[in-house]
């Protein structure tokens, strides 16, 4: 061998190492990239929600509580003969339940803000009665 050939192979061997570091340094880094994200994912959905994720200075709007009273000034619009068979209120919505007066039991929607019924929901829609299962 002349000194030539064996230059030319000393480099080609020092320039493969320099490949194999720089490769071995990038996978390094990108392993790394990975833990870290996979760690940043991890401890951010296992920590507990902030009580209150607004700024302090935030205007936000708080609910009223519906004004407790005499609701018998309240006109629900049913015929007679019909009972009341339970309330449920529900923030600014009332829930009555009534029965009887030649109807189909029924809910009647009551809005507390206005004070007025906004809606009706038929239980059964005067069908013939079903037998019990």
């Amino acid at each position: 061998m002349n000194d030539a050939s064996g230059e030319s192979m000393g480099r080609s061997v020092m320039m493969l190492r320099i490949v194999k570091g720089v490769s071995f340094v990038l996978g390094a880094a990108i392993l790394a990239t990975l833990v870290l994200i996979g760690y940043g994912l991890y401890t951010r959905d296992s920590k507990a929600p902030d009580a209150n994720p607004q700024p302090l200075n935030a205007q936000t709007p708080v609910a009223v509580p519906a004004p407790v009273g005499d609701f018998s000034d309240i006109p629900l619009d049913q015929p007679a003969g019909s009972a009341i068979a339970a309330v449920a209120p529900h923030g600014d919505r009332l829930y009555v339940t009534v029965t009887g007066g030649g109807r189909a039991d029924r809910v009647v929607v009551v809005d507390l803000t206005r004070r007025r019924p906004i809606g009706t929901v038929t239980l059964d829609a005067g069908g013939p009665p079903r037998p019990a299962r």
